[in-house]
């Protein structure tokens, strides 16, 4: 990284010291500040800008059930009870998620979330993970129909899935978190 002549002249900044430096106040870093002062632990969030600039603020905030692979293809991918301990970890999520926008005061919408097929291979695989994730106790319901009406061969409907506001949500893990937070403090080097 390059720096100009004035900031090559700056005062160096005053030394601090923390148990654990997390770089990054995005979501992933916000919670695990979260779960390490928790456990007691004296932690710094360092940001380049500010929490949530990056991905974390920048996405729809979707909060799905499952992993982008159909369940039927997660089975064959990994396995009947990989593929379902997975799917019960994002379950978990769901409901974890939920309880954090509640506590927080976090916009959220609570509309479910609905999968589209465009062709009969695709519907047919669709209506097969419906039947095995409903069989392994997941809320999931098939539509033979398109309720858009916009040419989708059939549906898969997850009632349990919404969406959140991501950067509002950011900004409630750092503040919860109990870290220290140094925002518009870009990270160069590591000693």
């Amino acid at each position: 990284m390059t720096v100009s002549v004035w900031q090559e002249q700056a005062e160096p900044a005053a030394e601090v010291n923390h148990d654990v430096a997390i770089i990054g106040g995005g979501l992933v870093g916000s919670y695990a500040a979260g779960l390490l002062t928790a456990a007691g632990r004296d932690v710094a969030i360092i940001e380049a800008r500010f929490p949530a600039a990056g991905a974390s603020g920048r996405n729809a905030g979707f909060v799905h059930l499952g992993m982008r692979h159909l369940y039927s293809e997660a089975i064959e991918m990994f396995g009947h009870t990989l593929a379902r301990d997975v799917w019960n970890l994002t379950a978990d999520n769901v409901n974890r998620m939920r309880r954090f926008a509640k506590e927080f005061c976090v916009e959220h919408e609570e509309k479910g979330a609905t999968f589209v097929s465009t062709d009969g291979a695709e519907s047919a695989e669709m209506r097969k993970s419906v039947k095995l994730a409903q069989g392994d106790g997941f809320q999931v319901e098939f539509l033979n129909r398109d309720p858009f009406e916009r040419g989708f061969k059939v549906a898969m409907f997850h009632p349990s899935d919404f969406a959140i506001q991501p950067a509002q949500f950011t900004n409630a893990l750092v503040s919860s978190s109990g870290a220290t937070l140094y925002q518009n403090d870009e990270m160069a080097d590591i000693t």
